[in-house]
């Protein structure tokens, strides 16, 4: 698994004050193996939480799940201390907990039960739970 991170800063534009409407600073993790690629954002202002940004469909990380998956979450769970993985909701909330997110696909009818199961399983078992 090749593993990079980038810490970013994004912000508004200045107000004539100077004052900024917004600013985000966070931390993009790729992981990579064998051509298969998961993403990662950490905002700074979250600590302990990790967002999966791609792929956002969780029937996309089944064949993942035992490998790439398992190892990704283990290494933000090591070094970021990362105890809660939030995925994209398939009923459109935005990105909610694992648990979450893997019951409203399993609703949705984008994970059959035992996909939903071996995602579920995996995140524990990385994630220390």
């Amino acid at each position: 698994m090749q593993v990079s991170k980038e810490s970013r800063r994004d912000a508004a534009d200045p107000n004539p004050d100077g004052s900024l409407d917004w600013v985000y600073a966070y931390t993009d993790y790729r992981f990579e193996d064998a051509g298969a690629l998961l993403r990662f954002r950490l905002y700074a202002d979250e600590p302990g939480s990790a967002n999966l940004n791609l792929p956002q469909a969780l029937r996309d990380l089944v064949p993942l799940a035992a490998g790439l998956l398992a190892e990704a979450a283990a290494y933000l769970h090591q070094h970021e201390k990362i105890v809660t993985i939030r995925a994209y909701h398939a009923g459109g909330l935005g990105y909610q907990p694992w648990a979450d997110s893997v019951a409203s696909a399993l609703a949705h009818g984008q994970l059959e039960a035992g996909d939903a199961a071996q995602l579920l399983q995996v995140m524990a078992s990385a994630l220390g739970g």
